[in-house]
Formats: structure tokens, C-alpha cells, sequence
């Protein structure tokens, strides 16, 4: 049966199958996986195409730019990035116009070390790092379509299958603390700034439901498709999505005091879920206020005089 051309997901799989498949012709490259939206199903118009490449050897830049040459419209053959410890080919595949350059479907390979990806594994499962970047690493291992090495992806797989408690309450220990939450009123006095405001608001929705991952035993992945994020979320307050929702949309009064109702019930959530986790101390860094001064400190201070 030929590939449905006008599924969206359904086309970049295959064509991402495609491209995976001449790195996996690689002697050098030991896995291969289509990750990304493309491999949890639901890739829309404006999706790119993800592979995660394993290689046993540092690759030459030559040999990466013969694999995809067959595929690119139009290539950036990035430099090995020390801090991410990867490689990445971003390549377009086709053109919308013949004179219009990176306008075709974008393709996004990043290669790293398998003792890189088996390093960055460990961190998460074994000892236990609440690094957001790391954790996207393994829920790609989980997620993603493997084209090659199904024995190694297998073991990487087993090893991830148990989300660790242990990351959980680290997770909720290093995201679960809310700060100078009241400071929404303090910037709505000042000239209505909502630009801190919502910029304020939008961080605590991020902590929330990296909170709510963790109580769920959820790798975290970029928030690109939150409402399916929020689906994945069997423990959560009711109608999560919508309540997130209006916090972006409400009046700045009605949006603080409906995100402050749903931090207390996530908190509620840690209490009955983690209870290691020392909650009373996160309600009160959440609760607390710093009180204006309209006038000097009292007398027995030092003079202002």
C-alpha cells in the first residue's frame, strides 16, 4: 500500500524513513530513530523531520554531507556543538519554488556518540538529573521509530522503561518552587507592565506542568503539542488544558487568582503522590507577599534625618 500524500505525518515518516536510511548505510552509525512528532503520529504542515543518529566514530564532515546530498535543497552542516556533545545536519528537502532556498520540508539530524546517548541516559534513570535536554534525549529513545540498531535501542529502552521516583522528587524539588508569585501586583500598579506580568505567568504554567510530568512519571518533551502533553497527564486538576488556557486570556486579576488555585491543587497532588517532598514549604514560598512601605521605618531605627 503506497503512503497516503495527503497525510501530513504520514509522508514525512516515509520520507524520513528515507533519509534515516542512508545514515543507517553507514557501517559507523549504530542507531538510527525518526523522533519528534513524526514518530508519536500527529506531524502537521508545519512539522520538520527529526533523526537521531548514533555513531560508534566521530563522523567527517565530508561523509555527512554525502549522506544527505541526495536529499538537500539547501544545507547548514553545523559544527560539533561541545555543549549539547552532537552533530547536526538542518537540510531542506525540496523547494516551494525553484527560486526560493529553504523553503522546502525541514530536516533536523542530530548525531551524537551512543556512549554519549548511554551517558545522557544514566544521568536520567540512574543518577537521577532533572535536566530538561537530557530528558528529551530519553523520551526520544522511548518514542521515536528505530531504523537501525533495535538490539542497542532495545537495551536503552529497558533501561528508561521505570521512570525513577527518585527523579520525580528531584524533578518537583528543582521546578516545584515557585517564587515572588504576588509580584503580579506590584507590576500591574506600575503601569500595567504585562509584559512582566505574562511573561511571569507563563513561567509558573511551564513549572507547573513540569511538576505534573514528573508526578506522572513523564519524561519531559518540548511543550510544542500541549494539548497532547496534558492528555499524557492522568494525574492532574480537572480540565487542565482550558484552565491553562484561560490564564492566558483573563483579565490579570482573574488570571493570578486562577493560576494560584490550580499551584495549590498541584501541590495537593505532590502531597498525595510524593510525600517526601516537604509541600508546606513550597506553599509558603508560593503564599508569601512582601508588604509595601508608605512610610520610614519606625524611630528605633537609625535617623533618615
Amino acid at each position: 500500500m503506497g503512503v497516503d500524500l495527503n497525510d501530513p505525518n504520514a509522508w514525512r515518516e516515509a520520507l524520513g524513513r528515507r533519509i534515516g536510511a542512508a545514515y543507517a548505510a553507514n557501517p559507523r552509525v549504530a542507531s538510527v530513530l525518526v523522533a519528534g512528532s513524526v514518530s508519536r503520529g500527529y506531524a502537521d504542515r508545519d512539522s520538520d523531520i527529526e533523526l537521531m543518529i548514533g555513531w560508534t566514530e566521530p563522523p567527517s564532515e565530508e561523509e555527512r554531507r554525502e549522506i544527505v546530498a541526495p536529499f538537500a535543497a539547501d544545507l547548514n552542516l553545523l559544527p560539533f556543538d561541545d555543549a549539547w556533545q552532537c552533530w547536526q545536519e538542518d537540510f531542506f528537502v525540496g523547494r516551494s519554488a525553484a527560486d526560493e532556498p529553504s523553503s522546502g520540508v525541514l530536516v533536523e539530524a542530530v548525531g551524537q556518540l551512543t556512549s554519549v546517548i548511554d551517558r545522557r541516559l544514566a544521568d536520567v534513570v540512574e543518577r537521577h538529573d532533572p535536566d530538561l535536554d537530557r530528558q528529551t534525549t530519553v523520551h526520544a529513545l522511548l518514542h521515536g521509530i528505530p531504523l537501525k540498531g533495535d538490539a542497542l535501542i532495545g537495551a536503552w529502552r529497558a533501561r528508561a522503561s521505570t521512570y525513577p521516583r527518585e527523579l520525580a522528587v528531584a524533578m518537583v524539588n528543582r521546578y516545584g518552587q515557585i517564587d515572588y508569585f504576588a509580584d503580579w501586583k506590584r507590576f500591574l500598579a506600575r503601569g500595567n507592565n504585562l509584559l512582566l506580568i505574562h511573561e511571569r505567568f507563563t513561567q509558573v504554567e511551564r513549572q507547573l506542568l513540569l511538576v505534573l510530568q514528573a508526578i506522572n512519571g513523564q519524561y519531559h518533551y518540548k511543550f510544542k503539542w500541549l494539548d497532547h502533553v496534558i492528555a499524557e497527564l492522568a494525574i492532574a486538576p480537572p480540565e487542565l488544558g482550558a484552565r491553562l488556557r484561560g490564564v492566558q486570556t483573563a483579565d490579570v486579576p482573574a488570571a493570578a487568582e486562577a493560576l494560584r488555585v490550580l499551584v495549590e491543587e498541584a501541590y495537593d497532588l505532590v502531597e498525595a503522590h510524593l510525600p517526601e517532598i516537604d509541600v508546606n514549604r513550597l506553599r509558603e514560598i508560593f503564599r508569601w507577599e512582601r508588604h509595601p512601605w508608605d512610610s520610614p521605618p519606625p524611630k528605633r531605627f537609625p535617623s533618615l534625618d
